[in-house]
C-alpha cells in the first residue's frame, strides 16, 4: 500500500488538522495561533509545549504530519516556480468553502445536542415535581423541590445559550402526566420513598451520562461553560441521591448536615 502523504504541521489550515484524530477545531486553532505569534514549530518538544498538547496527541500528530524545515516552508507557497508567495495565512477558495461547510454543520450539530439536553432536562424537572409531591420525608421532598429546580433553570439557561446562537426555541417543563420520566418516577414512588430515589437515581445517571457526552461535541466556550455547570449540579445530585439510598437501606435517617446544596 502506498505510504500516505503527510501534512506540514507548519503549514497545515484547520480542516487539514482536523482530520487527524485527537484534533478538534479548538485545538487546531491553539495550534495555528502558537505558530503566528511564537513562529514555526522546530521540534516535536516545541508542539508538547503547547498548553492541552499530551505525549499521547503529539504522538497522534506525528503520525499523520511532519515538521518541515522553515526555509522549505518560506518557498512552499508556489512549490519553487518563483514568483509572488501567496498571502501569509491564504486559505485556496476550495478550502475556505469546504471548511466553511464543515463548521456550519458542527454548529448545526452543537444546536441539536443543546436543544436535546434542554429537553431532557424538562423531563426531569417534572419527575423531581412528581417524586416530591408523592414523597412524606420533609428532607427527601426539600431536596427532590431543590434539584427540580435545577433541572428547570438549566433549561431556561440553555435556551438563553440558543438564542445567542439564533436559534429561537422555547421549552417548557411537561406537565407529570405526559413526561416519561414523571411518570415513572410516579408509579415507582407509590412502592415508597426510597423506591422514589432509586428510580431518580436511574434519570439521574442518564442526564450525568448524557451531559458527559455532549461535553465532546460542544466547542462554543459560553455553551461549554454553561453545560459545564450545569454538569456539576447533576453530579452533586447523583451523589445526593445515592447517599440517601444507602443509608435508608440500613434504616437510617439522613444527618442535618447533609442539605441538597451542600
Amino acid at each position: 500500500m502506498p505510504t500516505k502523504t503527510k501534512i506540514d504541521l507548519n503549514r497545515a489550515d484547520e480542516v487539514e488538522l482536523r482530520n487527524i484524530e485527537g484534533i478538534s477545531r479548538e485545538r487546531a486553532r491553539v495550534l495555528m495561533e502558537h505558530r503566528t505569534g511564537q513562529g514555526p514549530f522546530r521540534s516535536w518538544d516545541d508542539v508538547k509545549a503547547v498548553p492541552g498538547f499530551s505525549d499521547a496527541l503529539v504522538e497522534k500528530l506525528r503520525e499523520h504530519a511532519d515538521l518541515k524545515e522553515t526555509e522549505d516552508s518560506a518557498l512552499a507557497g508556489d512549490g519553487g516556480r518563483g514568483g509572488a508567495a501567496p498571502e501569509a495565512g491564504a486559505i485556496p477558495l476550495e478550502e475556505a468553502e469546504a471548511e466553511e461547510e464543515f463548521e456550519e454543520e458542527e454548529d448545526e450539530d452543537e444546536i441539536r445536542t443543546l436543544v436535546a439536553l434542554a429537553q431532557m432536562d424538562a423531563e426531569a424537572a417534572a419527575a423531581y415535581e412528581a417524586a416530591a409531591e408523592l414523597v412524606f420525608d420533609d428532607e427527601l421532598k426539600e431536596a427532590l423541590r431543590a434539584f427540580g429546580s435545577d433541572h428547570a433553570r438549566h433549561v431556561t439557561d440553555i435556551g438563553r445559550c440558543l438564542d445567542k446562537l439564533g436559534e429561537s426555541t422555547e421549552f417548557a417543563t411537561p406537565p407529570p402526566e405526559e413526561s416519561v420520566f414523571a411518570l415513572l418516577t410516579s408509579a415507582v414512588s407509590a412502592l415508597g420513598p426510597r423506591a422514589a430515589v432509586l428510580s431518580l437515581v436511574g434519570n439521574e445517571r442518564f442526564t450525568n451520562a448524557t451531559y458527559e457526552t455532549a461535553l465532546e461535541f460542544v466547542s462554543n466556550p459560553e455553551a461549554r461553560a454553561l453545560l459545564e455547570k450545569n454538569f456539576e449540579d447533576e453530579q452533586r445530585h447523583l451523589a445526593w441521591l445515592l447517599q440517601y439510598a444507602e443509608r435508608t437501606a440500613h434504616g437510617e435517617e439522613l444527618h442535618e448536615g447533609t442539605s441538597p446544596s451542600a
